[in-house]
């Protein structure tokens, strides 16, 4: 029996499968389905993706992005669509260091982040909630909301059931579909491959 030949067939058998449809920050073979896209605003300003704050790192159990690569926090830096990306503690030190502690006493509800908006410019909200529904399904749902008006510009509810892990069916997918939202709102020109 030939060996090249069985070589060469394998090799050509990896390259057919190993080729996505389409480039992506995150390895996956799925994508947001159209009944799960609540929201989804286009034409939105440039200015609107200088910063995103993550509001409720807390919740899944961080408290700042500590480099581990599966903290969900470090996909919003991974994904390199928006310039910076800040926690409650990162918003706090620019109150800090521009000395706005009288015009923004707080950054916990909307009305300071609101506050916060008219001295640093309008910046987008993102709160992310996971949820365990039984039977080996898991949801999340991620809101990302103006910071000067409270509107929704992205709402997204995914369900899966946790097979082999949850990363690639949903928060490669998640953050895949961020990714390409803020693509489509013409903010990042060329795909970034991680």
């Amino acid at each position: 029996m030939n060996y090249s030949i069985i070589i060469f067939l394998l090799l050509i058998c990896q390259n057919l499968f190993s080729q996505d449809e389409v480039e992506k920050p995150f390895p996956t073979g799925q994508k947001i389905q159209d009944e799960e896209i609540i929201v989804r605003k286009l034409n939105l300003p440039d200015t609107l993706f200088n910063i995103i704050y993550i509001k409720n790192t807390e919740e899944f159990g961080v408290k700042e992005n500590d480099g581990n690569p599966d903290d969900t926090l470090s996909y919003w830096d991974r994904i390199k669509a928006f310039k910076n990306v800040c926690t409650k503690t990162d918003l706090e030190n620019i109150v800090f260091k521009r000395r706005l502690t009288y015009e923004v006493p707080s950054i916990s509800d909307r009305i300071g982040l609101y506050n916060l908006s008219k001295h640093i410019g309008e910046f987008l909200i993102a709160e992310i909630h996971f949820s365990f529904l039984g039977g080996g399904q898991y949801e999340v749902e991620l809101e990302i909301t103006r910071s000067v008006n409270r509107d929704k510009v992205y709402h997204v509810k995914r369900s899966v059931t946790n097979w082999a892990g949850l990363k690639r069916p949903l928060l490669h997918t998640l953050f895949n579909d961020i990714y390409f939202w803020v693509v489509e709102n013409n903010q990042t020109k060329e795909v970034i491959k991680l």
